[in-house]
């Protein structure tokens, strides 16, 4: 059977606390149990879940974690109904959850799915298993420290952008790994910041080849219970391979074979390419403001720049974009305001650009926009609109005006996309030297 039930896929065993115990109690509970997520009762009868991102996340407000659980902000747990297919939960992960609870027809609960609980269930004989996971690295960057770095640096980099970050020494035996789950061990035992992050890793760092087959890879995650895998090749460590990965190759896979069926499998079909489109929109977007990606816009200019190629005549620029003393943002205001500012930021330029325009978040404050059709003077219009429009934003909260300098550089004809983006990066850097809140062009070679 392709599509098993939900209730073949659910984790029964539910540990549950009330919203109204603390952050601490859940850490306690989180340890005790060895779980990442508890399911929250809340007051007005429906159901949250709290997990480790969100205890990292409050810890920043208040290390001592004495806030009730109903302060912050949880995921809510949509439910599906006992009997439901499988492809029902590929409906709800689209609309954004990680989670999901099981009800019986009595509105009990009665267990809880996640994205490890789908990857249990499937047929392995479903899966390719001639792919290899070496060609399916794209989208999962890996984060990266040094042996040396501290525990609050690695700590920083798990609340935000990722749910492991490897310690890398010389090779993988004298390297480790910290996840989420760490991190609850060491936030429990009140480990100082400043301590070296390699004394509380996992090691050695057990890696995986990128000639591992899909099959291999959904085998190897179940019997040794990871949640993800690291791929090294020679030495070097390529990227992650994480459990939602393989549930979406397996879910593409489904939707291949299900094609060559009657007509009656059209409407599952429909879901399994709506589930690939999501897939690929996450792939390419930058997940806190809806900004393109830096891969995505790499491959939009590779395009643009074969385009120009063929047709010397048309111009092209581009606009790199820095927010000015965007550090002191966060370290004033905190990270969360921080987002919300890139997030203005990003909306005031998209008011400002055509359809044919791509704006991308480059990294971190850093923002890169490509003009098509667009001539060097213009593009310096465009630029200067932008930063009076930035200029102009009141941010909330006590944050006010934030500005941004810009770097303006048109596209020449046989150049690579390296070459122009160092040139832009000059103006940039041009712009930043003569007092910031400025646009430079860099015409020079």
């Amino acid at each position: 059977m392709y599509f098993p039930n939900i209730e073949s896929c659910a984790t029964r065993n539910i540990e549950r606390i009330d919203a109204s115990e603390s952050l601490a109690r859940a850490l306690q509970r989180m340890l005790e149990c060895d779980l990442r997520d508890l399911v929250v009762d809340e007051p007005n009868g429906g159901l949250g879940i709290i997990t480790i991102a969100d205890i990292l996340h409050a810890r920043n407000r208040n290390p001592s974690l004495d806030m009730a659980i109903s302060s912050i902000d949880l995921q809510p747990l949509p439910h599906v109904v006992e009997g439901s297919n499988v492809l029902d939960v590929v409906e709800q992960i689209d609309r954004g959850s990680d989670y999901l609870a099981v009800m019986n027809k009595q509105g009990g609960l009665t267990g809880i799915v996640s994205t490890s609980d789908i990857l249990g269930c499937l047929d392995p004989q479903v899966m390719m298993e001639r792919q290899q996971i070496g060609h399916l690295l794209i989208k999962n960057q890996l984060k990266v420290l040094p042996l040396s770095a501290s525990v609050e640096e690695a700590l920083n980099i798990l609340e935000s952008t990722s749910d492991a970050v490897v310690l890398w020494g010389n090779t993988s035996e004298d390297s480790g790994i910290l996840t989420t789950k760490d991190a609850l061990r060491l936030i429990s035992l009140g480990v100082e910041g400043n301590e070296p992050a390699a004394d509380h890793m996992s090691k050695p760092l057990i890696t995986v080849s990128p000639q591992m087959t899909i099959k291999e890879a959904v085998s190897y995650l179940k019997n040794r219970h990871f949640h993800r895998l690291v791929v090294e090749s020679d030495g070097v460590l390529l990227g992650l391979m994480t459990q939602q990965d393989l549930i979406g190759i397996a879910y593409s896979r489904w939707a291949e074979l299900l094609r060559d069926h009657a007509d009656e499998l059209r409407e599952v079909v429909s879901v399994l390419e709506r589930r690939t489109a999501k897939l690929e929109q996450l792939a390419s977007t930058d997940a806190l403001t809806g900004a393109y990606n830096r891969s995505r816009f790499e491959k939009i200019l590779h395009a643009e720049i074969e385009r120009s190629s063929r047709y010397p005549m048309e111009s092209a620029c581009i606009i790199l974009l820095d927010v000015d003393h965007f550090k002191s943002v966060n370290d004033r205001f905190g990270h969360d305001e921080g987002d919300a500012v890139l997030k203005q930021i990003v909306q005031a330029i998209n008011v400002r650009l055509r359809s044919v325009d791509t704006l991308a978040r480059w990294g971190g404050e850093e923002f890169i926009i490509l003009l098509p059709h667009t001539l060097e003077q213009n593009a310096m219009r465009v630029a200067d609109d932008i930063r009076q429009r930035l200029e102009e934003i009141e941010h909330p909260r006590g944050v006010g005006q934030v500005t941004a300098s810009m770097g303006v550089a048109k596209l020449r004809s046989g150049e690579s996309a390296e070459q122009l983006f160092r040139r832009v990066d000059r103006a940039l850097y041009e712009a930043k030297k003569s007092g910031r809140n400025q646009v430079c062009v860099q015409s020079d070679p």
